[in-house]
Formats: C-alpha cells, sequence, structure tokens
C-alpha cells in the first residue's frame, strides 16, 4: 500500500515562520516566502523529490531556516496552502488569495472586461477593505489616475452589483457625492480614483480607463514522473480504471497497483480528473476514496482521521437515499463524467469504474 500522509506530506512539505499580527506586514516576508492572511504567518514551499524527506528531517529543515512544519488551524489556511501561485506578471491578494494584475492600456469597461476574461480571469470584484487597499497599492505604485473594477449597474438602475451577480454589494467605499446619477445610457460603471483613499467612483462606461482583473492561482505542480498508464495530476499520479467493482474491491485494486482511491481534496485536483473523464460515456460512473462506512454522516478519505474540508458535491448531495435490502444507504461516493466530477454518495456495493492515485515519482509500472 503507498504512503500518502497527512496533506500530501510524502509530496509537498510548507515551512512557517510567525511574523506580525498585522496584515501591513504581509509585504515584509522573507522571498520566496507568502502570506498568509488567517494564520498571519509567512508560508513556503518546498519540493523535494531527488532528495525526499522524513517527517523528522523535513521540521528539522524547517527549523534551519528560522520556521517550523505548517501547522493548519482551520479551512480557509487550509485553502490558501492549496490554491497554488499567480501566474508571472499577476500578485497574490493576501486577503483573498486571488491573482490581480493592472492593464494600463485605455479600454472602455466592456472591452476591459473582455481582455480580462481571455487572461483567465475577469474584473477585479473587491470583498473587503484589505483587498481595497491592496488594489489602491496597486493604483497609486503604478502612477495610474482612475482604473475600472468589476462593478457597475449596467443591469439595474442604481442598483450595483459585481460582474453578473445578482446580490447586491455589501462592502462599499464611494467617495463623496457616489454613486453618482449621471445623464447617460448604458449605466454607470465604477472606477477606483486618484485621491489616494481607493474611493470608488462612477463613468460612462464608454470611457476608456486602465483596469485591473482578477484571476483564480495556478495549480501548483509538484515535479515527478508518471509509470505508464498512468496520468500526472497537479501533486500525484492518477489513474482510471475500467473493469467495475465494488468500492472495497476497487480500493484493494488500487493498493494491488501501489496506490489507493484518489482522494479530491481541492479544486486543482478535481479539475484534472474532470478533465480525464470529461470525454468518457455519460453513464460512466467512477469511485473515489471517499466514505462515510464508519460513522454516518461523517465523510473519510480513506482512513484518514480529519473531517473534509474541501466538497464539491452535486445538487442534493448527499442524500444517503435508502438502498432496497440495505440498511445503511448510500455510504461511498462516485463522480461521473456528465456531473463534471462533482460528488454523489451511492451504495457501496454496486459495482463501478474506478480512480487510483500514488505518489508522482513512483518506480512502480503497474
Amino acid at each position: 500500500m503507498a504512503t500518502f500522509g497527512p496533506c500530501c506530506i510524502l509530496l509537498l512539505w510548507a515551512l512557517l515562520a510567525a511574523v506580525s499580527s498585522d496584515t501591513e506586514h504581509a509585504g515584509k516576508c522573507l522571498s520566496d516566502w507568502v502570506f498568509s492572511p488567517s494564520s498571519h504567518t509567512c508560508i513556503k514551499f518546498y519540493y523535494w523529490f531527488s532528495n525526499r524527506k522524513t517527517w523528522e528531517n523535513a521540521r528539522a529543515a524547517c527549523q534551519r531556516d528560522g520556521g517550523d512544519l505548517l501547522a493548519i488551524y482551520n479551512a480557509e489556511m487550509n485553502e490558501f496552502v492549496a490554491a497554488g501561485e499567480c501566474p508571472s506578471g499577476w500578485k497574490q491578494c493576501p486577503s483573498s488569495g486571488t491573482c490581480i494584475k493592472v492593464y494600463e492600456r485605455m479600454s472602455t469597461w466592456q472591452d476591459a472586461r473582455a481582455a480580462c476574461k481571455k487572461d483567465n480571469g475577469d474584473l477585479l470584484k473587491i470583498r473587503d477593505q484589505r483587498m481595497n487597499q491592496f488594489a489602491e497599492d496597486i493604483r497609486e505604485s503604478n502612477g495610474l489616475n482612475v482604473i475600472w473594477l468589476g462593478l457597475s449597474d449596467r443591469h439595474s438602475e442604481k442598483k450595483f452589483y459585481w460582474l453578473d451577480e445578482t446580490i447586491e454589494i455589501t462592502y462599499t467605499n464611494w467617495s463623496p457625492s457616489n454613486p453618482r446619477d449621471l445623464s447617460f445610457n448604458g449605466g454607470h460603471c465604477v472606477g477606483m480614483g486618484s485621491n489616494g483613499a481607493g474611493q470608488w467612483t462612477t463613468f460612462d462606461c464608454s470611457d476608456k480607463k486602465p483596469f485591473l482583473c482578477e484571476r483564480k492561482p495556478t495549480c501548483r505542480v509538484v515535479d515527478g514522473t508518471c509509470p505508464a498508464g498512468w496520468v500526472k495530476s497537479p501533486t500525484s499520479c492518477i489513474k482510471l480504471y475500467n473493469d467495475e467493482r465494488l468500492w472495497q474491491d476497487a480500493r484493494t485494486a488500487c493498493q494491488q497497483d501501489g496506490g489507493d482511491l484518489v482522494k479530491v481534496q481541492d479544486d486543482c485536483m478535481s479539475k484534472s480528473i474532470e478533465e480525464q473523464i470529461k470525454s468518457r460515456p455519460a453513464d460512466d460512473n467512477f469511485w473515489i476514496g471517499l466514505s462515510d462506512q464508519i460513522k454516518e454522516g461523517t465523510w473519510r478519505w480513506l482512513d484518514d482521521d480529519e473531517a473534509v474540508i474541501y466538497k464539491n458535491w452535486a445538487p442534493g448531495q448527499p442524500n444517503n437515499h435508502q438502498v432496497s435490502g440495505h440498511k445503511r444507504g448510500q455510504d461511498c461516493v462516485e463522480i461521473g463524467s456528465h456531473k463534471k466530477a462533482q460528488w454523489n454518495d451511492q451504495d457501496c456495493n454496486v459495482a463501478y469504474k474506478f480512480i487510483c492515485e500514488k505518489p508522482a515519482g513512483s518506480t512502480t509500472s503497474k
């Protein structure tokens, strides 16, 4: 049986060093370290494949660098660690974990949004004061006057929404006398002005201004190779098996091949699996390593003791539908190509195809 360890510990070690609890010190992390807003610490990722570390040796390496192995205290911190990295030219916002980039070319609001989408993002959505200050710092450091944000009332006069959302905004930072009731057609679009306080002002959407784009981080991809028949995922190797087995039999088959049923613990792994199964027939279903067989309603990955943090249930799931002749209902989880890798609880004694996972760099060739 392959040993994966908690949080893919064989694949990824994270170093942790304490800094000030004030987020204004986020920029004071040493080079190659990133600020975690939920823990107010600096984190660094080390990828060791030619020279993997035991837990004890990894901790010693962390301590030599003035830190210690990462402790994850909450779901927000777990998501931050799993989120990934920003592409070149983008900056990671400490409060949101998303990537932000300034575009200095003058564009209308709609053209600016199209440019953001072309780069796999959208115009910036500001969620809180910390994020607003981060955006203001970018605007000011680039010497720009006004920059477009993703806020407008184009769809409903005097009701401002972020992008295509229909939920009215909660955090605002309007400049005095704003939002203005300007006399032009096409709605009002919002820009961040040059008053030094990151305040917002309404403009004609056809005005041309620089803009800020926002996107999700790219998935961190670890080094290492996969055996023949296995496919590289962001942090491991995965393989789709076409023979249909009960959940426990599927797990045994994975273990015989040096792995285990796959754990889908973040959006990066989910997207990787979705890419592999999207061309499969609509009625294809695959077991993954999630179940509540030990305690009803408490979902666990394989033999892990920790509660599941990342979740990707299909609408209405899990529903523990009672299967005729089976008292315990649906205790194992499968995904289907037609469900975009979303999860569905199912009777463990149904035969499905399955997905196995093992560490990258394994020499096993099964």
